[in-house]
């Protein structure tokens, strides 16, 4: 008795790139405003980080609100899925 197994992986695609869209000038004083993304593929959810100026803004979702004057940088991430690496 001879018995074989093979098994088939689909490695993940690479996603494409993923870009915040421009919200415009915002200054202290403006309303809340909501960020959005181009790009990535798949399903995978879109979590967003302040990488620069914490004190500045607050990000709750995809909520930013502003807390002071001041220069903040946000960074998109895109999480992978079934098809798609992160």
């Amino acid at each position: 008795f001879i018995a074989s197994c093979v098994a088939i992986v689909k490695e993940k695609e690479k996603q494409s790139d993923l870009s915040i869209n421009d919200p415009g000038a915002k200054t202290y004083g403006d309303a809340d405003f909501a960020l959005s993304t181009t790009g990535g593929n798949g399903t995978g959810a879109v979590t967003y980080d302040i990488t620069e100026g914490s004190d500045v803004i607050r990000i709750t979702g995809a909520i930013v609100t502003i807390l002071t004057d001041g220069t903040a940088t946000v960074t998109a991430t895109k999480s992978g899925d079934e098809d798609h690496r992160p």
